[in-house]
This record gives structure tokens, sequence and C-alpha cells, in this order.
């Protein structure tokens, strides 16, 4: 899937991430999602349909694709519907500040 990079899916994370960090108690993944659009809006791509699936738009699908390393690496917590982020994941943020690297050392860790 050539529109989704690794830079794309940073940009989309470090989204999710910037939502969260003044929201300790977390926040339900669909507020982050609707949040989300609006700080990070979707490109042509992400706001289309599957194909194969009418009614169900690509940018949902792909924002929580693209948490899957970050929830692994111990950075995001997801649990009963509701996100929020733990030490590590505030501290990752500050860190790498580039969407690649970001996205990228999620990656790493998921794989470690």
């Amino acid at each position: 899937m050539p529109e989704i990079t690794a830079k794309r899916s940073g940009e989309l994370l470090q989204g999710v991430f910037q939502i969260l960090l003044d929201k300790p108690e977390g926040m339900a993944a669909k507020d982050v999602l609707a949040s989300l659009e609006k700080t990070v809006p979707p490109t042509p791509f992400e706001k289309a349909d599957y194909p194969s699936t009418p009614g169900v738009r690509r940018f949902e699908k792909i924002v929580r694709f693209s948490t899957i390393p970050a929830v692994k690496a111990g950075w995001l917590i997801k649990s009963k519907g509701t996100w929020s982020l733990s030490d590590l994941g505030k501290d990752a943020f500050e860190k790498y500040i580039k969407p690649e690297e970001f996205c990228k050392r999620a990656r790493v860790l998921f794989y470690d």
C-alpha cells in the first residue's frame, strides 16, 4: 500500500499521541479518531471506502492499524475502548520528533 508510508503512519500516530497527551484518564477510541480527523485530515485515499467493503472508510482502519506497534511497544494502552498513553509513550513522543522515526521506532520495539 504505497499510499500509506512510514511518514504518514508516523503523522497519524503522532496525532493520536498529541490528542491523548492532555488526557491522562484516556479517551474513547471513536472520539480520538474524530479528533484526529480534524487535526490530521485524511488524504483523498484515506477518505475513500474500501472497494471490497462499501461504507467502510479507510481512514479509521488505517489509524487503528498504525497504532498496533505503539501498543506492542508499551507506548499506547487500549482498554475497553479507551486509549491512553503510558509514561513510555509520553517519553517516546518527546524523543522521536520526526514522524518516520516515531513510527519506525515503535515498529522496532514491536518486533523485539
